[in-house]
């Protein structure tokens, strides 16, 4: 926990933001990457986007990053579950299956290719 913490904190002091409280995960998403922001159950099958926030607890949050979910890392919709709320994601090299209620709870921001249009 102490070393996310230390790594989420970095992040924010090259970006010239004052880091919130240590013991919390709660990062503002937008100061952090600007706008845009969707959640990953906005991420159509195919498309590619990159995690911004976790909003969750401190437990839940560093759960997830042990999966791979960690702020500024590429994550792809895979396949969605028909009739189901369960969706295959790939992150870090992994697929990983999240129900939609916890999908919602992770903030991504679009990812522009050059020239191109946005994958979400």
């Amino acid at each position: 926990m102490e070393q996310i913490c230390e790594g989420l904190t970095a992040m924010a002091d090259r970006r010239g933001i004052p880091a919130p409280r240590r013991h919390r995960l709660e990062w503002d998403s937008r100061r952090l990457f600007g706008a845009g922001m969707d959640t990953l159950t906005d991420l159509a099958p195919g498309k590619t986007a990159v995690v911004a926030e976790l909003r969750f607890g401190d437990a839940d949050a560093v759960r997830l990053m042990e999966f791979g979910f960690v702020p500024g890392v590429s994550v792809s919709c895979q396949r969605r579950v028909p009739m189901g709320d369960l969706s295959v994601y790939q992150v870090d090299g992994f697929q990983i299956t999240l129900r939609r209620e916890t999908a919602s709870r992770i903030v991504v921001r679009k990812r522009a290719e050059a020239g191109g249009p946005d994958d979400v």
